[in-house]
């Protein structure tokens, strides 16, 4: 199952400019639209140590910063309703400012 989990988000990461708030999570290929069976996603502002899961709500998550200096990562996975999986994990996918 071909998709990007994360490609709505990924050009505002690679530019560090993401904010505390609701963001945008977007599911492409296989699993996207109405073959989408489930979407989680989790946030870690230690380097992916440890894992937080996040509340995906309208396709949206709501994320929060940790202090500046600090950095956040995001791992999610789709499952399609053919129960076909796709996991993506992004360490360090923006630093806070």
């Amino acid at each position: 199952m071909g998709s990007d989990v994360f490609d709505e988000l990924s050009d505002r990461w690679v530019s560090n400019t993401l904010s505390r708030g609701r963001h945008p999570v977007t599911v492409h290929g296989a699993a996207a639209g109405r073959n989408l069976k489930s979407l989680s996603v989790w946030a870690s502002y230690d380097k992916g140590a440890t894992w937080h899961k996040l509340s995906v709500s309208d396709g949206r998550v709501q994320v929060s910063n940790p202090k500046a200096g600090g950095s956040v990562s995001f791992k999610a996975q789709a499952v399609d309703k053919q129960g076909n999986t796709v996991d993506e994990t992004i360490v360090d996918a923006y630093l806070t400012k």
